[in-house]
């Protein structure tokens, strides 16, 4: 009775129905494998390395290193003492289903009366991936010089639709960037990078953040106009140049764009920040004194004289990532 119900119930039309169904399966997942395979190759990675058994950590050495993909080859030749060793590492132009890789080894006599030698062929199958190590000479003070063989299988990144965000402009960078204080007083450099909010804290006037994007408290009243920021507060003024953003750690052409700041009191008190170089000029003369040839005593001196005549002081510069939640959009 089952049985007559179930060949009741398969027609004809619902057989050719799932035939085409299961076809068309074999066929999808067929082009999904072909596109996949596309976007990535089999390569080898190669090394050649010696060392001396007992005496492995102190006699170590590096060779050569090297890697082929299909239909490619290395090659590179190691003296092993009265001979050298000529090393051809070729991936043969086999279809995408297989990888065999051919290895030969080629003795070339250095020392008079020698015989060179036929080449020593090996052909590997690498499909597995197996790593494969062949050692290729020994000298007479018994160092092992070893080919090692590492298969791999390379993935090449698929192309994405590219994002002005990508580009990262608006972070900051700052590689020893000279601070001046109401365009006449030099108070530092900065030396900060990364995050699209920086400041500084000069001692005794303030402490100054910035940014190219808009956030809470901020105020627009800075300017960046090819690697110059120009800062204004009430009543003091900061310029910084040498400034680089991005990504790719260039100056912005072109200009000039709107910096938002934030100014608030300083970290320090010039007597405060005159004590803390103090001891900051005592632990660098302990380190001149200890030999540390990194700190000269002109370097000493010049700080000192820095110190000595009351200028204003950078005290430190910082950068961060702003939050979120901090972020003012500049439609609202």
């Amino acid at each position: 009775m089952m049985k007559f119900l179930l060949a009741k119930q398969m027609t004809p039309f619902k057989f050719l129905a799932m035939l085409f169904w299961g076809l068309s399966l074999q066929v999808t997942d067929a082009c999904h494998a072909q596109a996949a395979s596309k976007n990535r190759y089999f390569s080898v990675r190669t090394e050649i390395r010696s060392w001396i058994p007992g005496e492995t950590l102190e006699s170590y050495k590096l060779h050569s290193t090297g890697s082929c993909g299909r239909g490619g080859s290395v090659g590179m030749t190691i003296p092993t003492g009265e001979k050298k060793v000529n090393v051809g590492i070729s991936c043969l132009p086999t279809s995408r289903e297989e990888f065999v890789v051919e290895v030969k080894l080629r003795t070339i006599p250095t020392g008079k009366n020698l015989v060179d030698t036929e080449p020593d062929t090996r052909k590997l199958n690498m499909l597995d991936l197996r790593s494969q190590r062949i050692e290729i000479a020994r000298d007479s003070n018994g160092r092992v010089f070893e080919l090692t063989l590492v298969p791999e299988v390379v993935v090449l990144p698929k192309p994405k639709t590219f994002k002005v965000s990508n580009l990262k402009l608006q972070e900051w960078d700052f590689n020893l960037s000279p601070v001046i204080l109401n365009d006449q007083n030099y108070v530092g450099q900065m030396g900060v990078s990364g995050g699209n909010l920086a400041g500084v804290d000069i001692a005794g006037y303030t402490t100054c953040e910035f940014s190219l994007i808009p956030w809470k408290g901020s105020q627009p009243t800075g300017t960046l106009e090819n690697g110059v920021l120009k800062l204004n507060g009430e009543e003091i003024s900061l310029m910084i140049s040498g400034v680089r953003n991005g990504a790719s750690r260039q100056i912005l052409k072109g200009g000039p764009f709107l910096v938002w700041t934030k100014w608030t009191k300083p970290k320090y008190s010039k007597k405060e920040s005159q004590a803390l170089i103090g001891q900051q000029i005592q632990e660098l003369q302990k380190r001149i004194e200890a030999g540390d040839d990194t700190i000269t005593p002109e370097d000493l001196r010049r700080v000192k004289e820095f110190v000595d005549s009351g200028k204003p002081v950078l005290m430190g510069s910082f950068s961060r990532d702003l939050k979120p939640s901090e972020i003012i959009d500049p439609a609202d």
